[in-house]
């Protein structure tokens, strides 16, 4: 007999997770900590979920290195503007797993909040809504290899029901081991900006469609025939949808709660006059089948628990909405359950997603590389990237959303740049894959993360922190310049030089310095790169000509 846990464990390990970054949360943490006993996936707590989840999308830009970021619900607050940017971009080249622990009561947490809505429309994320151990077990390796097929991170929501459960669970063979996580960059940089966002919006809508048989053959349903119904959110089990088909309605328990599959529903609900839809939280399903239902001009009537939404739907509360809606009691109140069969055909559903749809990405940035803006010859940062690029150890640049990064894309000068505060954590998870391989040494790549002194204080220092705790082999550049060239040269809050230096080797990294317009720039550059763990090389600009306040026309970014 297995724990929900133990499945989900052995569900990343059989996906051939290789990385999994977390910060500490109920109903997770026990999972956290078995990750953290047992071999087979390489497990470390971050200091933040911001970290986590860049950390673990920044590893899935790897080829062969699948990934997993495990977070608590209030934990989806700290992570969403890594959700927001890199959450939505297709370019991944293995699996990214997103594992939220839902808590609905809240037992553990100060809130009880729904993240479903958020994470489909500001991430667009479809997300997995296993309950019971084998779900677990088989709706990890199903998420993981539809994102590997998908090249997009997948959201899988477990509650503590599900991972307190204990089932028996008969594992497919394990799969052959994964090849050495590699980087390459392919026709252009791996970047989301607002040029590009219309891109990976639309490519996003795209491969989510593409994924509808999927989420068709994992819908669970009992019974087909009458004019009542019952749709049941998936967290809520095998256990609900008994009792729903006890009273002879038909029930359809989804796998997801976000797309909905079109045509399992269409099929499902036609001729049908009312439904009633079960589920723990916001009426967010309850929405949007209600939506669904005007749009497809459908004629039944969608109904929810109504009044205040329950914090959890025990069998008594069940049997009561169940009782207002109608149905008599059956002595036969075995539903159907998912076969070998039906895992079987859910597999080749996954394994038959592609990502070849709409113009490639390498297309793309080639054919929009010319409209976009790039260093004056005489800007000493294009100086700074250079150096970096001509190092003898080949390098892989990653910049946060300043003006250097924004300015360094057209002519290649970085290979990565995602969200507010991604520099530091991508380029982490980076050099962890680089020492998972063993590869350290001359000819291993070094991850550099190029920071703004703005986004250093506004979002990456919790990462480069976490880079220094981890001892990771990154190399931190910050740019100083003392203003906010994205946003009208607004001067935000900053330390002293000796302040900020000595804030750099306290938390044990070590320091180098430079002026951006010194002649010896590049032997300073040979120098940081050439130190051993993590370091950082702070990059002064001369004094700026045009201090001065900024104009109010001016326009953000």
């Amino acid at each position: 007999m297995l724990s929900g846990g133990e499945a989900l464990f052995r569900g990343l390990a059989a996906a051939r997770v290789r990385r999994a970054w977390s910060f500490p949360g109920a109903p997770l943490t026990r999972l956290e900590l078995l990750l953290e006993s047992k071999g087979g996936v390489v497990h470390r707590f971050c200091v933040s979920e911001h970290v986590a989840v860049s950390m673990a999308l920044g590893g899935a830009l790897l080829a062969g290195n699948a990934s997993c970021a495990l977070f608590q619900h209030v934990g989806c607050n700290v992570a969403l503007d890594a959700l927001a940017t890199f959450g939505m971009v297709s370019e991944l080249r293995s699996a990214a797993l997103l594992v939220e622990g839902v808590d609905p009561e809240p037992k553990w947490s100060q809130n009880a909040q729904d993240n479903r809505a958020a994470l489909a429309s500001v991430a667009h994320l479809a997300q997995f809504e296993p309950s019971a151990p084998d779900e677990i077990y088989h709706f990890i390796r199903l998420s993981a290899l539809a994102s590997a097929r998908s090249n997009m991170p997948v959201a899988v929501r477990v509650s503590a029901r599900g991972l307190d459960a204990k089932a028996e669970l008969v594992e497919p063979p394990p799969e052959l081991p994964s090849p050495g996580p590699s980087f390459a960059r392919g026709g252009g940089p791996y970047v989301c900006t607002a040029a590009s966002f219309r891109y990976h919006a639309d490519k996003r809508a795209r491969r989510l469609a593409a994924r509808e048989p999927l989420l068709g053959a994992l819908a669970s349903q009992s019974g087909a025939d009458g004019a009542q119904a019952v749709i049941l959110a998936g967290p809520l089990g095998a256990v609900a949808q008994a009792r729903a088909w006890s009273r002879r309605l038909p029930v359809l328990r989804l796998a997801a709660s976000w797309p909905l599959p079109r045509q399992r529903l269409l099929d499902f609900l036609r001729e049908r006059e009312s439904v009633l839809v079960l589920e723990e939280g916001e009426p967010f399903l309850e929405r949007e089948l209600a939506a669904f239902v005007h749009r497809e001009g459908l004629t039944c009537r969608v109904r929810g628990a109504g009044g205040a939404r329950p914090a959890v739907l025990d069998g008594d509360r069940i049997e009561a909405l169940l009782g207002r809606f109608g149905g008599r009691v059956r002595a036969d109140s075995d539903p159907e359950v998912r076969s070998p069969a039906d895992w079987s055909a859910a597999y080749q559903s996954a394994a038959a997603l592609g990502s070849d749809d709409g113009e490639p990405w390498p297309l793309w940035f080639s054919r929009s590389r010319g409209a976009l803006a790039a260093f004056a010859p005489t800007d000493p940062r294009l100086t700074l990237l250079r150096a970096l690029r001509g190092l003898e150890r080949p390098t892989m640049i990653v910049a946060d959303p300043g003006s250097t990064g924004e300015l360094g894309i057209r002519d290649r000068l970085i290979d990565v740049k995602m969200h507010m505060g991604s520099a530091a954590p991508i380029a982490g998870a980076l050099a962890d894959a680089v020492e998972l391989e063993e590869q350290a040494g001359a000819g291993a790549p070094l991850a550099v993360a190029l920071i703004g002194d703005t986004n250093h204080y506004h979002s990456e220092l919790n990462a480069v922190i976490d880079n220094a705790i981890a001892r990771r082999e990154v190399l931190h550049v910050l740019v100083v310049n003392r203003r906010s060239e994205m946003t009208a040269g607004a001067r935000t809050p900053y330390l002293p030089d000796e302040a900020l230096e000595a804030q750099l080797r306290s938390a044990g990294l070590h320091v180098a310095t430079a002026m951006l317009d010194d002649p010896g720039l590049g032997a300073a550059v040979a120098y940081a790169a050439s130190r051993l763990g993590p370091r950082a090389l702070v990059c002064y600009s001369p004094p700026q000509r045009d201090h001065r306040d900024p104009d109010p026309t001016d326009s953000d970014g």
